[in-house]
């Protein structure tokens, strides 16, 4: 049990915080933009654990969470990937959001892989259509 808990511990340490750290101070907050785009595509509630308590954010659902990855293009903008989980549906759901949003671009892939390339000059309309509250709201009317 111990060895499982540090491996965990340093999986989420390593790999998860590592890949993101980078990102920290970028503006706009993308790192903000990925924790929607994981929100948007995994299973969330806004209920605390027994039910009781309205939420004021999204919360992932213990075992539900569609996990993304982010790295630069090297021209100021992010790909996004998702390769666990149902990459195929989280694409879907990712280009729904787009094309409401107006946006001219879509994530791409296959039944295994979701991938998402935000070009530089695309960058402060994704964030703005990846507010939480849009996320929110887009949620709630696709129940």
């Amino acid at each position: 049990m111990r060895d499982a808990f540090i491996a965990r511990r340093d999986y989420i340490l390593n790999d998860v915080f590592g890949e993101r750290l980078p990102f920290l101070d970028d503006n706009p907050p993308i790192l903000e933009n990925l924790s929607s785009l994981e929100k948007l595509t995994s299973r969330t509630t806004r209920r605390s654990p027994h039910g009781t308590v309205q939420l004021e954010h999204l919360q992932v659902v213990e075992g539900g969470r569609q996990q993304w990855h982010i790295q630069r293009d090297g021209e100021g903008g992010y790909i996004f990937q998702a390769v666990s989980g149902d990459p195929a549906k989280s694409r879907a759901t990712v280009n729904d959001l787009l094309r409401a949003s107006n946006l001219p671009f879509h994530a791409e892939g296959d039944s295994a892989t979701a991938c998402l390339h935000v070009p530089a000059s695309q960058v402060r309309a994704f964030a703005a259509a990846m507010s939480e509250a849009n996320v929110i709201a887009y949620k709630e009317a696709h129940r």
